[in-house]
């Protein structure tokens, strides 16, 4: 099996304020839409075949934020949002 490894610098929450505060929390936040978006479409080529799963479960594990962001996403396939359990 061809497994892919995602990986994204994102950034945590950042010390510095002022005017430049509301950007940065924009930027970070679309930071991390694109990384579920990545992940759920990764999902979907390497564990979708001939429109039928070819997993009969799927483990999702990582930060809680996206674990929860990506189960509760419409971008997670609904053909896999069945078969998941996910590692705390």
């Amino acid at each position: 099996m061809n497994y892919s490894l995602v990986s994204e610098c994102l950034a945590y929450r950042h010390g510095r304020g002022g005017q430049s505060a509301l950007r940065f929390a924009r930027l970070r936040l679309e930071k991390r839409h694109n990384y579920v978006r990545k992940v759920a479409e990764l999902a979907v080529q390497m564990f979708i075949t001939a429109d039928k799963p070819n997993v009969s479960g799927l483990v999702l594990a990582g930060s809680a934020d996206f674990k929860s962001e990506l189960q509760t996403s419409d971008m997670f396939d609904q053909r896999l949002a069945s078969d998941y359990q996910c590692c705390n």
